[in-house]
C-alpha cells in the first residue's frame, strides 16, 4: 500500500470539491479521507513506537525485531 502524503491528500479533496458530486457527499468523502489519514498516521505512530521498543529490548541487529513486527501486524491487521 502506498503511503498518502499531505499533497496527495490535497489533490484527491481538490479533485472531490471541483467535480459534480452533490455537496452532501463532497463533505462525507473529504470527511472519510480525513479520517483515514488520520488513522493511517496512527498506525504508522504506533508500528515505529513498537519497533523502537523492540530495538530497546532485543537491539539493532535481532532478527526477533522483524518477527516482532510481522506479528504485531498479523495480530492487529
Amino acid at each position: 500500500m502506498t503511503k498518502l502524503n499531505y499533497e496527495d491528500v490535497t489533490r484527491i479533496q481538490s479533485v472531490i470539491l471541483s467535480s459534480d458530486y452533490p455537496d452532501d457527499l463532497v463533505e462525507r468523502d473529504v470527511d472519510g479521507i480525513e479520517s483515514v489519514d488520520k488513522k493511517a498516521r496512527a498506525w504508522d505512530n504506533y508500528c515505529k513506537s513498537v519497533e523502537k521498543d523492540l530495538r530497546n529490548e532485543f537491539g539493532n541487529d535481532d532478527k526477533r525485531i522483524q518477527v516482532g513486527m510481522q506479528l504485531n501486524n498479523n495480530i492487529f491487521m
